[in-house]
């Protein structure tokens, strides 16, 4: 959650959701998210005060372009931020044009934008019906279980809609 929505939720705008969307690019990335704490408090703490670390401390083979574009969707003021999801997109594919395209690049945005559709969805849903007791999070694979694959990058058209392997990639189920 961005700092100022946690403040006050009527102050959140469009940047809000790029700030959301740079911790699930985090998430896919690097296996954790980018804040944690020992509570919900003080996780919501360090989203406001501790600084950002660069993906490229996990993931060394991330290109320094992402980790700056990551960087500033994660920015502590809005204002700091990309000011609209299209931005991001066009920053997105100025990387791609700059960045050697290798399957799992492709992969990490194509998830990247799955996780946009679903965060989008949870929170019409969130705002349709109320919350279920009880419920718990799914669990989270412990850190070091699985080797990240490079990353690569890809632009798939709006509408479009890819299944199974990507260029015939056998790595790809």
């Amino acid at each position: 959650m961005a700092p100022e929505q946690a403040l006050d939720p009527r102050n959140a705008d469009a940047r809000a959701d790029i700030y959301s969307l740079g911790c699930t690019l985090h998430f896919l990335l690097t296996g954790s998210p980018p804040h944690e704490g020992e509570s919900v408090l003080a996780t919501l703490l360090a989203h406001r005060e501790a600084p950002v670390s660069s993906l490229r401390r996990t993931r060394p083979d991330c290109p320094p372009a992402l980790d700056a574009l990551f960087q500033r969707m994660l920015a502590k003021r809005p204002g700091d931020r990309p000011a609209s999801m299209s931005e991001v997109v066009l920053e997105l594919e100025r990387i791609q044009k700059g960045t050697p395209r290798s399957f799992a690049l492709r992969r990490s945005i194509l998830a990247l934008g799955l996780a946009a559709s679903v965060v989008v969805g949870l929170v019409f849903l969130l705002n349709q019906s109320p919350s279920s007791p009880g419920t718990k999070p799914a669990p989270v694979a412990e850190k070091g279980e699985a080797k990240n694959p490079p990353i690569e990058m890809v632009r798939i058209e709006a509408g479009r809609f890819q299944m199974g392997s990507l260029d015939g990639d056998p790595r790809c189920p």
